[in-house]
């Protein structure tokens, strides 16, 4: 048996083992990934772009007065238009009708005015969207994408925000607060018929509704590394279910008012399974919380039905708690000092890592949501491409499971970067009647994408100490959201050329498989309880490019 010195959390964890308590927080991160699915990418049905027509008093003038005997056929209403190519959906001609200015034959004399009513025309997709409810239309196209762009400024803010509360406060009481919040305003949406009312709501929503990083953060202190991969993977499984069954509510529910209540309800879920769940046990221990972390180490051990020994070693670890002072226990410092990411600019190590990983944040979501929302302007049914999408990140979460674990993190992240790249650059090659080798392509880069994602919450949490985890999770689901603010902008691109966008992404994300390789591999590492350890993780165990260019350099 392990003495006094050796033992660790880490230690204990290994004798509670692997057992139903963890597999109960799992399918809780499970959960708030589907929730966190549908609301993140709502706007996919909610915001559909309907056609729409102008809604011209000439055209009804020509409809009811100018039957075909009296056209002149050399020069028709509809032949005026093709030949002069000077009219959309966007313009209509002006003319005084009441004046007998024009007949049916001299059409000529019409000029250009931008239209003022829109007709809008169901493609069959959705009954109504709050593109048709607050007329977003022409020169109010660009709302759409602004609408968006400002609930991913809401969940900047979450980032910025709720990480460092994790730290400072819990994850558990985080995760109500925010589950709450998310319900509520979710209601609120629905009800709302005012565009700016709209805007608001949403942007606030986006602060409260992301919940993923902290429930990653919460099931990986409670396993072993060889787990964890597997607990976060699930979560991001457990979004890419929520994709595919948000196709098939909205394929049932396409009135988009009564598809928000739906979601809404959806939301309840959250609440429910709260209260079945326990803090984090290690930041409980790293606050000096050591009451309440032994009353949820000896419950999760009695829910395993660990064994005497692991009940033993439990019973030495809460006699070192007690008799040791705190600034000797396994983390570092004072259990009130409060870190920022600010702090890590003071460790040569810590500084390039957290520098590429801003980047990767950055990218990965930029990538991300920018291919994912704009799922429709590959054509098709857009219900079976939502739903495509989402069902290919099942497996894809099962099999970066695996990699991870087997060849690594890092190698997985770089990897899915490169991979991802190439896809999105090879749509720029596809001709555009090869919808079908277009439509897989598409979804290869996509799932692509959502890899670094999902692992990037892993490989974060590995590289940082407890009294900050979840700060650096947050912040790194910050700068990812700034990725996706940015995204439509890179979408607009499409009216350049349609594959530029896929391009602009196919570069961000080869450059940043390229820096990732400057970073170590945490397959192994243990969690970290102080900066100067995960310090020294980083300069010793440096990445491959790294290792590259330090070996010139010593040369």
């Amino acid at each position: 048996m392990d003495n006094d010195k050796a033992i660790s959390f880490d230690n204990v964890i290994k004798h509670i083992g692997w057992g139903r308590h963890q597999q109960l927080w799992i399918l809780y991160s499970i959960l708030l990934g589907i929730i966190t699915a549908i609301h993140s990418l709502s706007s996919i049905f909610i915001a559909y772009p309907i056609p729409y027509v102008c809604e011209s008093p000439l055209e009804e003038y020509v409809a009811k007065n100018c039957n075909q005997t009296t056209w002149n056929t050399s020069a028709t209403f509809e032949q005026f238009k093709l030949e002069t190519n000077s009219l959309d959906h966007c313009h209509m001609f002006n003319a005084t009708l009441d004046s007998g200015s024009i007949n049916c034959t001299n059409w000529d004399i019409l000029t250009i005015e931008k239209c003022t009513k829109h007709h809008f025309i169901s493609d069959g997709s959705v009954s109504t969207s709050i593109v048709m409810n607050f007329n977003i239309t022409c020169d109010r196209s660009w709302i759409n994408y602004m609408l968006q762009s400002m609930f991913m400024v809401g969940v900047f803010f979450n980032g910025m925000i709720f990480g460092k509360l994790a730290d400072m406060i819990g994850r558990r009481t985080i995760l109500l607060l925010m589950g709450c919040s998310t319900m509520l305003l979710s209601f609120l949406t629905a009800a709302v018929r005012n565009l700016i009312l709209y805007t608001i709501m949403r942007s606030v929503m986006g602060v409260f509704c992301l919940t993923l990083s902290i429930s990653y953060v919460l099931t990986s202190e409670c396993v072993l590394p060889r787990y964890r991969a597997f607990s976060v993977q699930m979560g991001s499984m457990g979004f890419s279910v929520g994709t595919a069954i948000f196709a098939v509510i909205a394929y049932f529910i396409r009135e988009w008012v009564s598809l928000q209540i739906a979601i809404s309800v959806l939301s309840l879920i959250n609440l429910i399974i709260w209260w079945l769940f326990d803090e984090s046990p290690r930041w409980l221990i790293s606050k000096g919380r050591y009451d309440e972390a032994l009353k949820i180490l000896f419950k999760i051990a009695k829910v395993n039905k660990a064994n005497d020994e692991a009940m033993c070693v439990l019973d030495r670890y809460k006699a070192s708690l007690v008799e040791m002072p705190a600034e000797n226990l396994e983390h570092s410092g004072n259990v009130t000092e409060k870190f920022g990411m600010w702090h890590t600019l003071k460790y040569s190590g810590l500084r390039l890592q957290t520098i590429v990983l801003s980047y990767a944040w950055f990218v990965t979501s930029c990538v991300f949501y920018g291919m994912t929302l704009n799922v429709a302007s590959i054509g098709g049914n857009i219900y079976f491409n939502t739903m495509i999408m989402g069902g290919m990140g099942i497996p894809s979460a099962f099999i970066a499971t695996i990699l991870c674990n087997k060849i690594g993190r890092s190698v997985v992240i770089y990897t899915s970067f490169l991979l991802c790249g190439i896809f999105c650059i090879t749509m720029y090659f596809i001709p555009d009647e090869l919808k079908g080798l277009s439509l897989t392509v598409f979804l290869f880069g996509r799932v692509f994408s959502l890899v670094p994602f999902c692992t990037l919450f892993l490989y974060t949490i590995e590289l940082y100490p407890t009294l900050m985890r979840a700060t650096a999770s947050n912040y790194g689901s910050a700068l990812a959201r700034i990725g996706a603010i940015v995204a439509p902008a890179i979408s607009g691109l499409y009216i350049v050329h349609p594959s530029l966008p896929y391009v602009t992404f196919g570069v961000l994300s080869l450059l940043a498989g390229i820096l990732m390789m400057l970073l170590p591999e945490s397959r192994k590492a243990r969690m970290f309880e102080s900066m100067e350890e995960a310090d020294e993780f980083a300069n010793v165990n440096a990445g491959p490019l790294r290792r590259i260019c330090m070996t010139k350099h010593s040369k």
